[in-house]
């Protein structure tokens, strides 16, 4: 009888052993399976993040760069915040990199304070013609010298006080590519009224 009851102490030991060890195997297994997929979320969320993601407060730089003399020139600058007013609130990297594509800008560098896109230009344009431009932020008149180089004539009176960040941006843009072209500098100045108004 005391053999017996050996033997069932032995068993239910031997039992109690085995249950212990697979409630811990499995508890174990579990806790592992749930922090690397924690741990592979995260990885995912920061290169996203870093990715994707970008700071409200980060500067969007606008340059052009005269493909024949290699002056780069600012032409525009603004928050991401700003333009997510403007295409939602969704901006990525890629979102912004199609934005500025389509009026012929590429990103230049990309850092979390700081995104600057340049477009490349050839500095030729049409000669002896007027055309709006920008000259430092301001909408400014320019004439077109005999090799098709952009020139201010009178500084004092071709650049306005009037900053192109106040204009709707699809002025701006024009206004930037140098689209507006006359034959005279009273159909410049007839234009330029226009946008002072």
């Amino acid at each position: 009888m005391l053999r017996k009851k050996n033997i069932f102490i032995f068993i239910c030991g031997l039992l109690l052993v085995f249950s212990t060890f697979f409630i811990s195997y499995n508890i174990s297994a579990n806790y592992l399976n749930n922090s690397q997929s924690k741990d592979e979320e995260k990885n995912t969320y920061n290169q996203l993040s870093s990715a994707d993601m970008i700071n409200d407060n980060a500067k969007i730089v606008l340059r052009t760069k005269n493909s024949t003399n290699g002056k780069v020139e600012e032409v525009g600058k603004l928050t991401v915040f700003e333009l997510k007013e403007k295409l939602g609130n969704k901006i990525q990297k890629s979102t912004l990199e199609d934005f500025y594509a389509k009026e012929g800008y590429k990103l230049y560098s990309f850092d979390k304070n700081e995104i600057i896109f340049i477009k490349e230009s050839s500095g030729n344009f049409e000669a002896n013609k007027y055309y709006l431009g920008v000259e430092n932020g301001f909408i400014a008149i320019f004439k077109s010298d005999n090799d098709g180089k952009l020139i201010i004539e009178d500084r004092v009176n071709d650049v306005t006080k009037k900053s192109i960040e106040s204009l709707p941006e699809g002025d701006r843009r024009i206004l930037r590519n140098y689209e507006l072209k006359f034959n005279t500098k009273e159909e410049a100045e007839e234009q330029l009224t226009e946008f002072q108004s």
